[in-house]
C-alpha cells in the first residue's frame, strides 16, 4: 500500500512539471521501494512457511508416537470405530504418517528452502 502512494505521488509531482527532466531519479526511487516491498514479502512469507514447518512436523512426530507408543490401545479403538483388522490398520497407520511427511517436504520444506536461498 505504502508503495502505491509513493508511485502516485512520485507521477504526479512528475505530471505537473515540478521535477521534469528528473524521470530517472523517479524510477530509481520506484525501484527501490519495490525492491523493500518484495523483500519484506520475501521475509513474511519465509518466516510463515518456516512456522508451518516446524508445527507440522510437529504434529509428524507426535502422531508417530502415538501410533508406536499406544499401539494396542490404538488398534483397539480403531478396529472398534472402523471395523478393521489390525493388519489393515498398521498399513494405513504407515500410509497416513508416509503421506503425511510427503506433504510436509513437498508444502513446506521446499518453498522454504527456495525462500531461504533466494535471500
Amino acid at each position: 500500500m505504502a508503495l502505491l502512494v509513493w508511485r502516485a505521488l512520485l507521477e504526479s509531482t512528475l505530471v505537473k512539471g515540478t521535477y521534469l527532466g528528473k524521470l530517472s531519479e523517479a524510477d530509481r526511487l520506484i525501484g527501490e521501494l519495490e525492491k523493500e516491498a518484495n523483500a519484506m514479502t520475501t521475509e513474511v512469507l519465509t518466516t510463515a512457511l518456516g512456522w508451518c514447518l516446524a508445527i507440522n512436523l510437529v504434529l509428524l512426530g507426535l502422531a508417530a508416537v502415538v501410533v508406536t507408543g499406544f499401539r494396542s490401545l490404538v488398534l483397539h479403538l480403531h478396529g472398534k470405530l472402523f471395523g478393521l483388522s489390525d493388519d489393515d490398520l498398521v498399513k494405513a497407520y504407515f500410509q497416513y504418517l508416509a503421506n503425511y511427511k510427503i506433504a510436509i517436504i513437498v508444502f513446506n520444506l521446499v518453498p522454504y528452502i527456495v525462500l531461504k536461498l533466494m535471500t
